[in-house]
């Protein structure tokens, strides 16, 4: 029926770790220097006709307006 997190009552356990969870991760992605954990090389494009190829294939365009948009 869509209402079975009522008939756990854990649910509030589960949301909490799951918010905590997520704030780690945001909290080192966006506080600590996580660029320089791979080296240079790993952010250089290796084949950007292929890059491009798929990017058109999956609407990356769309994609990005988007994004825009929802700014």
């Amino acid at each position: 029926m869509g209402l079975e997190y009522v008939e756990n009552p854990l649910w509030r356990i589960q949301l909490i770790f799951s918010l905590f969870t997520s704030c780690i991760f945001a909290f080192a992605g966006f506080a600590l220097s996580t660029e320089k954990l791979l080296p240079s090389k790993y952010y250089k494009i290796k084949d950007l006709i292929k890059l491009k190829f798929w990017f058109a294939k999956l609407k990356g365009e769309w994609f990005r307006k988007f994004l825009l948009v929802t700014v």
